[in-house]
């Protein structure tokens, strides 16, 4: 058959052979020639690859039930390919494409399931969406996916900034790149999340910490954690190596401008979690131990402990085990324990302290030390007391109690009065029972106003008349003067002098007290050129504080008062006056230093230790006990 184009179409039988094409269209028969030698236009079943040979470009239409296909030939010699879109439902069995060119599925574009891929019942088990700008692969199979032994998982160009394989067990992890989790993204481990690794951004933390659980007693604890290094086998006869430490240490810091300083290094902050009990009886705290690093230059860190309390039941609170760092040039850090007591009297107490150390322990207040314990070999010795605060010590003997007044004793002269005798005027020290060390003097004063205390020492009266008297002075005047060493002695404000005077307050209205050193007994700032005594005055003329004790401090032609801030009260007092070796005092009162004077001049030796009480206005007269006065100093 052929028309009249100009080139001719036949129409052929065969069974489509390689020597008989088989039933076709073609196109192009060359002159004289039987068969086509253009392309063709085929039908039939199966697969026309490999098996009928046509002219480059002719199609065979596949007529097999539910296989409806469209091939093209390829080549002269039998490859065929097949072409065409396929819908509906399609079975695809050993597709093969290696004999071709490289494959490439092109989808819809723009649709969130542009290819789904699945079998009956999960038809998107895999989805290929193509959303513009956020194009990306769904896994919706019910157990996820699956990397199999010895496979990979990649990320990164070229696939290797982070590789995750399967090893047989584990998931292995390598590659040039790190895993970076976002700002406030938790990594939560343990099937009901037991744990969690977290970085708040706000703070600046990472937290690495355990849910909470309400739970009954039998369920498990909440997940702790550890930081466990490896145990070190040696399995030969030889020295190993220890296990790896462990350590939690913050970053350094550095100045690399001369200018500059460097900033501290990171804290380290532990804190146990409470034990309580809303109910029932709660359990212990957990423990804390900690180490702070060294410093080249400056100080080592400090370390703050608070062990939880133990608020209810028999629980105890825990154990403190502290060591502060030692200091090349600096001073080793200390302890300071905040607490109310320090009890030792639960169990016996073995203080083992330093060997060959002048200063193995030392008790103080500032510099001054109150027990100072020497195990310098072949010269221990402990020293009880300071020489300008401490009180009167009593040591206990099997003969009875020995008594020794601070440091006093050895390289200093000690006088002490405790007043075995009353103290009269002057003009009655012959009197058989009179003090002959000590005199009343002072206005109005009076021998029967001076009369023992039912409570140790002398108390000092006055008569109810206005500026009326008592003073307690060394014996000044009369035939008896030269028996007393307190007047005798020169009080040298050179050398190193300590008065130390124990009084009672008895009234404190309408009342001025002193006690310390002064020159005269005028019981009046101004008078003396130089004194040094702790005073009160209820009218507020001593530093203008009525309801305090003022020291009251005049060196040459300069008076000044200062406010102790203590208020006066009816109880027993102390007041301790030392002037060091630079001739500047310290005023202590009942242990506590409330002043220091500038320096008094060298070899002042008028002023004398006294005590008394001054009536301010009529009515009742007023009182105070005198009961102990110290005074001590240097051998000249």
């Amino acid at each position: 058959m052929s028309n009249n184009y100009d080139t001719p179409v036949i129409l052929d039988a065969g069974v489509g052979t390689a020597a008989v094409p088989g039933d076709y269209y073609g196109f192009g028969r060359a002159a004289g020639a039987a068969i086509s030698n253009g392309p063709r236009l085929y039908a039939g079943t199966g697969s026309p690859n490999g098996v009928v040979i046509a002219p480059l470009g002719s199609i065979w239409l596949r007529t097999d039930a539910g296989t409806a296909q469209v091939w093209q030939a390829t080549d002269a010699v039998g490859t065929w390919v097949q072409q065409g879109t396929l819908a509906g439902a399609v079975t695809l069995t050993a597709i093969d494409t290696t004999a071709t060119a490289a494959f490439q599925w092109t989808m819809a574009d723009n649709q969130a399931a542009a290819v789904s891929l699945g079998a009956a019942g999960a038809l998107n088990m895999l989805v290929f969406d193509t959303n513009g700008g956020t194009e990306h692969l769904i896994v919706n199979a019910a157990n996820g996916l699956w990397i199999a032994d010895a496979s990979e998982l990649r990320y990164g160009t070229p696939g290797s900034d982070v590789v995750h394989s399967a090893d047989g067990t584990n998931e292995v992890v390598t590659g040039t790149g790190d895993i970076v989790h976002a700002d406030d993204f938790d990594s939560q481990y343990g099937t009901d999340s037991d744990m969690s690794l977290a970085y708040a951004s706000a703070g600046n933390i990472v937290s690495f910490q355990g849910v909470n659980t309400t739970a009954a007693g039998a369920s498990p604890a909440t997940a702790g954690w550890q930081v466990l290094t490896g145990n070190r086998i040696t399995n030969n006869a030889v020295v190993g190596n220890g296990s790896g430490p462990a350590s939690l240490t913050t970053g350094a810091t550095d100045c690399t401008n001369g200018g500059g300083t460097a900033g501290p290094s990171g804290a380290i902050t532990f804190t146990t979690g409470a034990s309580t009990s809303t109910a029932g009886t709660s359990g212990n705290s957990g423990v804390i131990t900690a180490t702070t690093g060294n410093s080249e230059d400056g100080n080592s860190g400090a370390i703050s402990l608070i062990t939880g309390n133990a608020t209810a039941g028999a629980g105890n609170s825990g154990n403190v085990v502290l060591t502060t760092g030692t200091s090349a040039g600096g001073t080793r850090g200390v302890i300071d324990i905040n607490a109310a007591t320090i009890s030792l009297a639960t169990q016996a107490t073995d203080f083992d302290i330093i060997d060959n150390s002048a200063t193995a322990l030392t008790i103080s207040e500032a510099a001054n030390n109150y027990l100072v314990i020497s195990t310098a070999n072949a010269a221990e010795s402990i020293t009880l007391g300071n020489n300008t605060t401490n009180q009167t010590t009593n040591l206990s003997t099997e003969a009875g109690p020995a008594v020794t007044n601070g440091a006093d004793h050895g390289t200093r002269l000690v006088l002490v009065e405790e007043f075995q005798q009353r103290p009269q005027l002057a003009g009655s020290i012959a009197n058989t029972n009179a003090s002959k060390t000590w005199e009343i003097a002072g206005t109005a004063a009076a021998d029967a106003n001076a009369t023992f205390d039912t409570g140790g020492g002398v108390t000092l009266a006055t008569a109810a008349v206005a500026n009326n008297q008592q003073i307690v002075i060394p014996n000044t005047t009369g035939a008896d003067n030269s028996q007393s060493p307190w007047q005798g002695t020169s009080w040298s404000t050179s050398d190193q002098v300590i008065g130390k005077f124990n009084f009672k307050v008895v009234d404190i209205a309408n009342t001025m007290l002193f006690a310390g050193f002064k020159i005269t007994t005028t019981i009046d700032i101004s008078t003396d050129d130089n004194q040094l005594f702790v005073g009160a005055n209820s009218a507020g003329t001593l530093g203008g504080v009525a309801a305090n004790f003022v020291v009251v401090e005049s060196r040459a032609t300069i008076d000044l008062q200062t406010d102790t801030t203590v208020a006066v009260a009816a109880a027993s007092w102390r007041v301790v006056i030392a002037w060091q070796a630079d001739r500047t005092a310290r005023v202590y009162l009942n242990g506590v230093l409330r002043h220091t004077t500038a320096a008094f001049g060298a070899g002042i030796t008028t002023m004398k230790p006294m005590m008394g009480i001054e009536v301010l206005g009529g009515g009742a007269g007023r009182s105070m006990t005198v009961q102990r006065i110290t005074c001590s100093k240097v051998y000249a």
